[in-house]
């Protein structure tokens, strides 16, 4: 706390750790914002390119979203490096999102199951959110509980956009010939052609189905039973 990053960011307190990277809040003259850190000290230095590829993936496809669903970077925030002693840092600026993952929401309720109502009401929202990620031609192979938060007046924004994917010719031809594609997976959310590296945009959705299901039980998919021929979910009793 107090250390001044690339002579205007002020970082405010540690938020979290997960993946590759550190989240902090931090203070832009008289705004909170949110910073994220790639921490590639535990990774092998062949694999530095590509997560730091996805943390400038991340900040051009924020920039050039524009729906009241998913965080918007102002022209002056988004990615950048700095120099700390003898480690180049890549980083991330990006706004804070007033509200609590909808992880930390089912926890405060004690896990209690959504109405039906409501239900189809965020449905509604992050499908349509989802459709302005499409229409983009990205996916964002991430969705889950923890990735949703819920605002004050209840509108959801859809966050953390690290594994965001571009739908392109050469994705395409390299899932045909089933060459190297970064794999990316919530084990409880991921579905399985994405657990083996073939993720289309229709996987958002599996996610997304998985989400609602953990929503509307209060259960994560991971405890629930599941069919031992099909595999699905058994979780409407």
């Amino acid at each position: 706390p107090g250390t001044i990053i690339n002579h205007r960011y002020k970082i405010l307190n540690h938020i979290a750790s997960g993946g590759f990277g550190d989240i902090y809040e931090i203070q832009d003259k008289n705004t909170t914002k949110i910073l994220k850190v790639l921490n590639l000290q535990p990774v092998p230095r062949q694999h530095h390119p590509k997560l730091i590829s996805l943390l400038q993936r991340e900040a051009q496809v924020l920039r050039r979203l524009n729906h009241p669903g998913i965080p918007k970077i102002q022209a002056e925030d988004g990615y950048f490096t700095w120099q700390q002693e003898q480690q180049t840092l890549h980083c991330l600026v990006m706004p804070k999102i007033a509200g609590e993952n909808l992880s930390q929401w089912l926890q405060n309720r004690q896990h209690q199951p959504i109405s039906d109502d409501l239900a189809i009401q965020w449905l509604q929202q992050l499908t349509d959110i989802l459709q302005e990620i499409h229409h983009h031609h990205y996916f964002h192979r991430d969705i889950k509980p923890d990735n949703i938060m819920v605002q004050p007046d209840g509108k959801l924004v859809l966050i953390d956009f690290g594994a965001v994917r571009e739908i392109t010719n050469t994705y395409i031809s390299k899932l045909s010939e089933r060459q190297d594609v970064t794999v990316l997976m919530s084990p409880d959310y991921t579905p399985l052609e994405q657990i083996n590296g073939q993720s289309v945009p229709q996987s958002d959705f599996f996610a997304l189905g998985r989400t609602m299901v953990h929503l509307l039980t209060g259960i994560s998919p991971i405890q629930l039973p599941k069919d031992e021929i099909t595999g699905y979910l058994i979780w409407r009793e």
